[in-house]
């Protein structure tokens, strides 16, 4: 297999793993804000406003993370993730749920953890971590064009105008 072939194949790689990546964070994004709406109490431990309010901003930043691709927000929704994946873990946050609240906690717990290697993977790639020699970004430095100081006519309250002159040619 040649080096292209070989970068060809990463690159299909990395961009499948951010599709799926992606595609977790909407989901799951969007999965909030459908519990805050069809079931608002299901954070057992807190009132329903909050419960509902809290999934919904969830969701809502989950998706903004997307779309707007920031990091900071990426870095703290994944963050947000592993607390609420620690608290479902630990029964700290109870679901109310028809069927068993430990098994709920478990799932929730696990599905956290996923979407918290997702919106870490995406931290990690918004990062734009480049193995090797370091490049500048910044722009090279302009040269020196020098100054033309003039004093001011009769109204010369004793400033100077200061006037950036054009380049120099040079005279060959």
């Amino acid at each position: 297999m040649s080096d292209g072939d070989r970068e060809i194949r990463r690159m299909a790689v990395g961009l499948t793993a951010d599709t799926v990546a992606t595609a977790v964070i909407i989901v799951w994004g969007l999965a909030y804000l459908l519990a805050a709406a069809l079931a608002p109490g299901l954070i057992g431990n807190v009132s329903t406003a909050l419960s509902a309010g809290s999934m919904a901003l969830i969701g809502l930043l989950l998706l903004w993370s997307v779309v707007r691709g920031s990091r900071l927000l990426t870095g703290l929704m994944a963050l947000v993730e592993i607390g609420l994946m620690v608290g479902s873990w630990t029964g700290t946050i109870r679901w109310a749920v028809p069927y068993d609240p430990e098994l709920a906690a478990v799932s929730m717990a696990g599905m956290d953890f996923i979407v918290a290697v997702a919106l870490v993977f995406k931290t990690i790639q918004l990062i734009d971590i480049e193995i090797g020699p370091r490049q500048s970004h910044r722009a090279p430095p302009l040269p020196f064009v020098g100054f033309r100081h003039r004093r001011q006519g009769k109204h010369d309250r004793g400033g100077v105008n200061v006037q950036v002159l054009p380049p120099r040619t040079p005279a060959w």
